[in-house]
């Protein structure tokens, strides 16, 4: 069964598709990094560094409920998809003990993403060819380099995605 990394820009897009992805559950195992768990939960901390700040506070209260609704609906897909929470690629300074590993058949992958795109990037890029996953995201330039750095099967765009899940479910 092939394993699909979901990117954290992917999330808004794939909630629109639910019943999609449940059809496809049958053919994919979909899982998410803990990075891409941090990723979903940074808006969060954005809220709060603007109430530090002391931005108006009607303002970042409507911010924040929308958020927090934002954040609710991205965990009830990952419930409905049943998504395995996979370990990431450990890179000193950006690891959760228990939640990485350390090694990997191409130790090169991070370094070329990471020059490219940023260490967020870059870990999940590891993650997925250490793991053989596709990663799902909406994120041009992330194929773009993903596709110049020879990495291109280990990811996939979101509209793509989304078509090969419906002709999946068609044949």
């Amino acid at each position: 069964m092939q394993k699909i990394l979901l990117d954290c820009n992917a999330f808004d897009y794939l909630r629109d598709h639910t019943d999609t992805l449940l059809q496809a559950k049958e053919k994919y195992h979909f899982c998410v990094s803990t990075n891409v768990i941090e990723e979903l939960c940074e808006v969060i901390e954005g809220i709060i560094k603007r109430v530090r700040e002391d931005e108006e506070k009607s303002v970042i209260i409507e911010r924040a409920e929308q958020k927090q609704e934002t954040l609710k609906r991205n965990i009830f897909l990952l419930a409905k998809l049943e998504v395995t929470l996979l370990p990431t690629s450990g890179v000193i300074g950006r690891f959760r003990i228990g939640h990485s590993y350390i090694g990997g058949d191409d130790d090169d992958t991070c370094e070329r993403i990471k020059s490219r795109l940023g260490m967020d990037d870059a870990i999940i890029a590891k993650t997925a060819v250490d793991k053989d996953c596709w990663i799902v995201t909406k994120d041009k330039d992330f194929i773009k380099a993903m596709n110049e750095e020879n990495l291109g099967k280990y990811i996939v765009s979101v509209d793509d995605f989304l078509k090969l899940c419906s002709s999946d479910t068609t044949t």
